[in-house]
C-alpha cells in the first residue's frame, strides 16, 4: 500500500522521497540535531554539576571525619583496648569453664 502510494506521489512530484518534500525532511533532521545537542548540552552541565556537589561531599565527609579523629581519638583507641581485654577474658573464663565441664562429664 505505501509503495504504490509512494509511486503515486513520485508521478506527481519526482523530488519527493515517499511523498515528503526533501526540504520538510531537512528541516526535520535539522530541528533533530537542535533538539539533539540541546539534550547533550544540559546533560552535560547536568552532570557537571553533581560532579562537583559529589567532590564538595566528600570534601566535607572527610573534614568531619578528621575532626571525630581529632577530638574523639584517644577515647577510641582507649575503647579498642578495652574491648581487646574484654575479649581475652572471656576466652579465658570460657577456658575455665570448658575445663570445669570436661572434669564433670
Amino acid at each position: 500500500m505505501l509503495t504504490a502510494y509512494a509511486v503515486v506521489v513520485a508521478q506527481q512530484d519526482p523530488n519527493s522521497i515517499l511523498g515528503v518534500d526533501p526540504w520538510a525532511l531537512g528541516i526535520g533532521g535539522v530541528l533533530f540535531l537542535l533538539v539533539a545537542s540541546g539534550r547533550l548540552i544540559v546533560a552535560t552541565f547536568v552532570y557537571d554539576r553533581e560532579k562537583a556537589r559529589a567532590d564538595r561531599m566528600e570534601s566535607e565527609l572527610a573534614r568531619l571525619n578528621s575532626a571525630v579523629l581529632d577530638k574523639h581519638g584517644q577515647v577510641l583507641a582507649d575503647a579498642a583496648s578495652a574491648l581487646r581485654e574484654s575479649t581475652a577474658l572471656t576466652r579465658e573464663v570460657q577456658a575455665e569453664l570448658r575445663a570445669q565441664y570436661r572434669k564433670g562429664a
